[in-house]
């Protein structure tokens, strides 16, 4: 009974000790960045009683979205934000975004991030220390010219392949989803390029692709990050029958990542000459070292492959959308393919010919401008000071690259599709650090290069072949935020092929 009564008061003095450093902590927070602007927060709960009717994550990037608006001066670019006894302050500021992200107090990701670890992925973005270092010496190697450009004639022959399959499996001057190919071609180059493997999804509706797993899988952690944080917080999100159900789909979606790379090995084996080292012989030799089987060795690379497959296969049919709705700017892109490579598109682009490709460059910069992920989650460990304001110890920064891809004081066609935001002369305007597709620092996204070359391969490839139109207008488009920027609309539009266009 003395030992029950010690250890119920043991625990009563940690919860009391726990209460008393978070409230020290929360009136030192609130005192640092008083002259942070935000909405008025409630005792304990913050401002977690603006948020009752969000249901997704998009709902919460919305909200986010219209507070910045509302609560900054200039807009979006400094706001606070408590929910509970976290603290959030926002910036969308290119000189403090740079500050947090080169900044060794805030190298370290938010919880949100090794939440993932369990329903998404053990990779390089949910990872720090160590393991990351090592993680990322598995990737950069292959995210260079030397080990990109010898894979051009694979991309270009997928490229051709997506172009047989739209003429085969479409009609011409009807509407039809392009990111549903795109999406099976970004999968198909993936597994050729870093796995050494033809899948041929561009020829197979199978329900458990990569993509349409990936979907379902993304779609259910965003869901439970909503409706059950303390669940995944405490690591019990299993035990919801959502919970499960997504964990399954993540393990169909490693497996399929695990059983690509045996098959690699399984070659590798037989065919002893092969010499080209690709990105899936660093996760083989992994696997072997540490013992893992291959759905883990699934789970590391999951990262990776989705920014290659996912993200790349919204960029590039949203490219062909907003190009659809700018006749002039997709005539120009026309006309830079007819002076470079001519009208045929069985003619592969060598990587000195893609470079010469200076308007669809700018096309691509401008694309990732509107569509690059929202924010960039970071949590402070010591004070940081950004001159007027202060990020104290322990607080969570949110990086809105939202509202900082939009500062009207920076870009001069801020809501619009301007490719010539890229001219040299115009980029020589902005500030040094205002414009990030792949983050900055030391935890910047590495396949910004491999992104751009597939990206330039394809849409070289189609608008060689097809004039595309849309009836969608760019004003009328919504952006959906679930992990990744995408368009609530889709990407619908209409292929007439060129050689018709000349007939008439």
């Amino acid at each position: 009974m003395l030992a029950l009564t010690l250890l119920i008061g043991l625990l009563v003095a940690i919860i009391i000790w726990y209460l008393i450093s978070l409230t020290l902590w929360a009136i030192r927070a609130a005192r640092l960045t008083e002259n942070i602007p935000g909405p008025k927060p409630l005792p304990i709960i913050g401002n977690l009683h603006q948020l009752t009717h969000v249901k997704t994550l998009d709902d919460i990037t919305d909200e986010l979205l219209k507070h910045l608006d509302k609560y900054c001066e200039p807009p979006g670019m400094i706001i606070k934000i408590w929910l509970g006894p976290t603290l959030i302050i926002g910036l969308g500021n290119s000189q403090h975004i740079e500050t947090v992200l080169t900044s060794e107090h805030a190298s370290r990701k938010d919880m949100i991030y090794s939440y993932a670890k369990e329903f998404l992925s053990n990779g390089t973005v949910s990872n720090s220390g160590k393991h990351w270092e090592e993680l990322r010496k598995l990737i950069n190697p292959f995210m260079t010219k030397k080990a990109i450009e010898p894979s051009l004639g694979k991309m270009h022959e997928k490229s051709m392949k997506l172009l047989e399959v739209l003429d085969d499996k479409t009609e011409n001057d009807k509407d039809f989803s392009i990111r549903y190919y795109i999406a099976k071609f970004t999968v198909d180059v993936m597994m050729a390029v870093n796995f050494g493997c033809d899948i041929n999804e561009l020829e197979n509706d199978r329900p458990t692709s990569l993509e349409e797993v990936f979907e379902k899988t993304v779609e259910g952690f965003s869901t439970m990050l909503i409706k059950f944080p303390s669940c995944l917080s405490t690591k019990c999100g299993h035990m919801t029958s959502l919970g499960r159900e997504t964990k399954e789909n993540s393990r169909i979606y490693w497996k399929l990542l695990g059983e690509a790379l045996e098959k690699r090995k399984n070659e590798m084996r037989d065919n002893k000459d092969e010499t080209k080292r690709i990105f899936a012989d660093g996760p083989i030799e992994k696997a072997e070292k540490d013992n893992l089987s291959w759905e883990e060795i699934g789970n590391i690379v999951t990262d990776f492959v989705t920014a290659g497959t996912h993200s790349l296969s919204i960029m590039v049919s949203t490219a062909i959308l907003l190009l659809a709705m700018h006749p002039e700017h997709q005539e120009a892109v026309y006309q830079e393919q007819l002076e470079i490579l001519g009208d045929d598109p069985e003619v592969a682009p060598t990587w000195e010919q893609l470079s010469q490709m200076t308007f669809l460059t700018r096309v691509f910069k401008e694309i990732i401008r509107h569509m690059s992920a929202p924010f960039i989650f970071r949590n402070i460990d010591e004070d940081i000071d950004l001159g007027k304001y202060k990020l104290p110890k322990g607080c969570v920064v949110m990086l809105v690259l939202y509202a900082m891809h939009r500062d009207p004081a920076v870009w001069s066609h801020p809501e619009e599709f301007y490719p010539d935001h890229f001219l040299p002369e115009e980029s020589a305007k902005r500030p040094k650090n205002s414009y990030l597709p792949f983050s900055w620092g030391p935890r910047n996204c590495p396949g910004g290069q491999y992104a751009m070359i597939v990206f330039k391969v394809v849409v070289s490839t189609l608008i060689r072949k097809y004039y595309f139109k849309t009836d969608i207008k760019f004003e009328d488009l919504k952006l959906k935020y679930v992990i990744f920027a995408d368009l609530k609309q889709g990407q619908i539009v209409k292929k007439v092929p060129r050689t018709l266009l000349k007939s008439n």
